[in-house]
């Protein structure tokens, strides 16, 4: 799923043969209403079909602090998912998402955005056909249950954005039959980087 880099940090994506990993800075969600803005969709050098919009869920977490917002739609590179998230306190907002087809057996994205003076990670994507639910393994060890609302998943991760990683995201169906993805190292990918850009800023 590629993202679109409106304010997300060191996102991996896992998409038909592709990682991407990008840094943008944090800005305002947009356009209102959280519909995709075709404008950075043609800049990207593909086309949205609007009338595939869905809001698909709304939810506060932190309760009282954050509402996310997930977003689906059809784009020429393939479905497309969008998260939002708006401080309740009023002033700031954030978005990230993306289009592509799955690399593996589900659609799985990592990154993380910054919102209400708080960063939080996230981890998201569409569950593959029968499957009830997503199982994340994070790098400390814990095990996240995430709930597949019309196949999309989202979890939120207050945390470290330095010391943030996942070893496992699992797709669980009946019987508790699974199939697994096992990402490339966040960190790892974030080091190489922040290696690269201080090469580049060497060479200048």
């Amino acid at each position: 799923m590629k993202r679109s880099m409106v304010a997300i940090a060191a996102a991996i994506v896992g998409l038909a043969g592709l990682t991407v990993v990008g840094v943008a800075s944090v800005g305002g969600a947009e356009p209102p209403g959280h519909l995709p803005d075709p404008r950075i969709a043609a800049s990207e050098g593909q086309t949205i079909d609007l009338s595939s919009v869905r809001v698909i869920r709304e939810f506060e977490e932190p309760e009282g602090e954050i509402r996310w917002t997930v977003v689906t739609y059809r784009g020429s590179e393939g479905p497309c998912m969008d998260v939002y998230a708006e401080s309740l306190a009023g002033g700031d907002s954030a978005k990230t998402g993306g289009c592509g087809e799955p690399q593996g057996p589900f659609m799985w994205g990592i990154g993380g955005v910054e919102v209400g003076g708080r960063w939080f990670n996230l981890v998201d994507g569409r569950g593959p056909p029968g499957a009830t639910s997503m199982r994340v393994t994070l790098g400390d060890g814990r095990s996240l249950e995430a709930t597949l609302v019309e196949g999309t998943y989202l979890l939120v991760i207050p945390g470290e954005r330095a010391t943030f990683d996942v070893k496992l995201i699992q797709a669980v169906g009946p019987g508790d039959q699974v199939s697994s993805v096992h990402p490339p190292s966040v960190s790892a990918v974030r080091q190489k980087a922040a290696e690269a850009a201080s090469e580049a800023s060497d060479l200048e």
